[in-house]
C-alpha cells in the first residue's frame, strides 16, 4: 500500500478540530482521487488513520473516544467500516475475484464466477453435485464446485444436469479460470492487457444481459485478442498497425516470437465492425464461440507475456517505505476487514 504523500491532507488529518467522520471524508476524497477502488478505500483508511492515533496525531470529536491502544484500534476499525457501509452500502461488495465466464446450458448462457485463490494455494475443481461446505484457506488447495459458482441457478436445473453435460462445464470452467488468471497476472505490468480484461467482461455482458446483443459480444472479443497482441507486439519493441486486422496483428506478433495460436482461431474471432449495428446478424453461438475463443487465445498470449516481462525486484521494507502498510501487529485485526463486504451486501 502507497504512503498518501500530501501536506494539505496530513493538515487536515491531524487536525484536532475536526472530527472522525469529516477525516474518514478527507481521506475517502484522497483515496478516489488515486484511483483506489470503493472496496480498497476501508483498508487504506484505516491504515493511516491507525498510524495517525499510535503516534498520537488523532483527534475524535464525533467518533469514539480512544483510551487503550488495543481498544481503540478495534473501535476505530468498526468506525471506519461503519462509516464506508453507511456511505457506499453494496458498492463495497465489488467483484475482487479474477473474473467471470459464460457457460451455455441447454442453449441458454449463464455467468459462473471465478474463486480467487490465496497466495500461492491452489484449486481444485470439483464436479460434485451436492453442496460444498465452507472451506478457508489452509494447507491444502482450496475446493470449488463448478455448479455453486453459476450465478442464480435454479435448484431444478442443476438437479437434472447430466454427468456429461456436468464435465463440459468442469473443463470450461477450469480452462476459463486458468486463462484469467493469466490475463489478470499481467493486467497490472500490461495497460493493453487491462485493456483487454475489460473487453471481455464486457462481451459477458452482452451474452448474458436482459437485452442481449451477440454482435456486441463479438466485437468486444475481437477487441479483446487485439489489444493482448498489440499488448505483446508492444513489449517486444516492435510497431503494430491501428487496424482491427487480427491476421495481420497475429503475424507480427509470431514474427516478434510468441508462438502462434492454435489454426483456425483467428478466423473465428475476426468479424466485420458492422455486427456492433445489425449490418451482420449474429447468433448466440456466434457470440459464445467467438467469446470462448479470443479468452483462450488472450489466455494464451498473457502467459508468453508473463515469461518475459522482467521480473519485480523484492525491496527491503524500511520503516519510511512501510508507511500506509500493515503492520504486524495489526496484521490480525486487517482479516476482518474483509467482513465489510458482508456488511455492505
Amino acid at each position: 500500500m502507497k504512503p498518501i504523500h500530501s501536506r494539505r491532507l496530513r493538515r487536515s488529518i491531524g487536525a484536532r478540530s475536526v472530527g472522525l467522520d469529516r477525516k474518514i471524508e478527507v481521506l475517502d476524497r484522497a483515496l478516489r482521487m488515486r484511483g483506489i477502488p470503493i472496496s480498497m478505500r476501508p483498508l487504506h483508511a484505516w491504515c493511516y488513520l491507525g498510524q495517525k492515533h499510535n503516534s498520537a496525531q488523532i483527534s475524535c470529536a464525533d467518533g469514539p473516544r480512544l483510551h487503550d491502544t488495543n481498544c481503540a484500534t478495534k473501535e476505530l476499525l468498526e468506525h471506519v467500516e461503519r462509516w464506508f457501509v453507511e456511505h457506499y452500502g453494496k458498492r463495497l461488495s465489488l467483484e475482487v475475484a479474477p473474473g467471470r465466464v459464460v457457460l451455455l446450458i441447454r442453449g441458454e448462457p449463464w455467468i459462473a464466477e471465478l474463486p480467487k485463490t490465496a497466495g500461492a494455494l491452489g484449486l481444485t475443481i470439483s464436479e460434485t453435485l451436492e453442496a460444498p461446505s465452507r472451506l478457508w484457506p489452509s494447507a491444502t488447495p482450496m475446493l470449488a464446485k463448478v455448479l455453486d459458482r453459476i450465478v442464480d441457478l435454479p435448484q431444478g436445473l442443476r438437479a437434472s444436469i447430466k454427468p456429461a453435460e456436468l464435465t463440459r462445464l468442469t473443463q470450461s470452467f477450469t480452462l476459463g479460470r486458468e486463462a484469467l488468471h493469466a490475463i489478470q497476472t499481467v493486467a497490472s505490468r500490461q495497460k493493453l492487457i487491462s485493456e483487454a480484461r475489460a473487453d471481455l467482461n464486457a462481451a459477458v455482458h452482452f451474452l448474458t444481459s436482459a437485452t442481449r446483443h451477440e454482435g456486441q459480444a463479438r466485437w468486444s472479443s475481437l477487441q479483446a485478442l487485439e489489444k493482448c497482441l498489440k499488448g505483446f507486439i508492444r513489449q517486444r519493441g516492435t510497431p503494430y498497425p491501428r487496424v482491427h486486422d487480427l491476421h495481420s496483428l497475429h503475424a507480427i506478433a509470431v514474427a516478434a516470437g510468441m508462438p502462434p495460436l492454435v489454426a483456425g482461431q483467428i478466423g473465428v474471432v475476426q468479424c466485420d465492425s458492422g455486427v456492433r449495428y445489425g449490418e451482420d446478424q449474429s447468433t448466440l453461438v456466434q457470440a459464445h464461440t467467438a467469446y470462448w475463443t479470443s479468452l483462450l487465445a488472450c489466455g494464451h498470449v498473457a502467459r508468453e507475456l508473463q515469461s518475459r516481462l522482467p521480473r519485480r525486484r523484492r525491496r527491503r521494507r524500511t520503516r519510511a517505505r512501510a508507511n500506509g502498510r500493515l503492520t504486524a501487529s495489526s496484521a490480525a485485526l486487517a482479516a476482518r476487514l474483509g467482513q465489510v463486504v458482508a456488511l455492505g451486501s
